[in-house]
């Protein structure tokens, strides 16, 4: 749940944000895990957040992949 980057927000790089949640409940890391720990090491999740352009809370889907011990994440807002 380390936080090594971020291209948005620098404030949450180096802390742990395991239990990070959108607006909804949702463990955006730990789904994010999920994602990257399944069989193919790989996969999407969703979850709801603010858009930094629109600055309104909205639907995000989050690519992972695994290599090694990291997960590179890569986001859209739909």
């Amino acid at each position: 749940g380390k936080n090594l980057a971020h291209g948005q927000n620098s404030k949450i790089v180096g802390k742990n944000i395991i239990d990070l949640r959108d607006p909804e409940g949702v463990y955006i890391v730990k789904n994010v895990l999920k994602a990257g720990n399944s069989p193919r090491g790989h996969g999407w999740s969703e979850y709801r957040w603010i858009n930094g352009v629109t600055k309104s809370v909205e639907k995000k889907r989050v690519y992972t992949e695994k290599f090694g011990d990291l997960y590179i994440s890569c986001g859209i807002y739909q």
